[in-house]
């Protein structure tokens, strides 16, 4: 069942990268409450969690960003502005929660492949 976990940190990163903040945010909640219904260890579901986690929060974190940035409105001349300055901040905030991710989704992999690797030794 650890291929659905996969599976769902891999959608997560690619919604990430293509700054689909919105469904990232649907697709990490669902994730969380998938996650308790697999059938895993503690110790993985603690870790897809802690990855979930961040997916929703840093996501969340850049819309929190979006409606401060709303109340720096002076007239209608600060659109422009805020609309480029918004697109290059979300890309930059999701493409660093996808590294986060990427990295602690590879992180999982080695960590897991050589704790099984040392039982298989013993």
């Amino acid at each position: 069942m650890i291929i659905i976990a996969v599976i769902l940190v891999i959608t997560l990163i690619k919604t990430s990268l293509l700054g689909l903040g919105l469904i990232s945010i649907l697709i990490a909640t669902l994730s969380l409450f998938i996650i308790k219904k697999l059938s895993l260890s503690h110790d993985l579901t603690q870790a897809f969690t802690k990855i979930y986690n961040i997916a929703l929060y840093g996501h969340l974190s850049i819309y929190a960003i979006l409606c401060i940035k709303l109340l720096f409105f002076n007239n209608v001349t600060d659109i422009p502005a805020f609309i480029a300055g918004h697109f290059i901040i979300h890309h930059v905030l999701s493409g660093l929660t996808s590294v986060l991710l990427m990295f602690f989704t590879i992180k999982l992999y080695v960590n897991r492949k050589s704790l099984m690797s040392a039982h298989k030794v013993h």
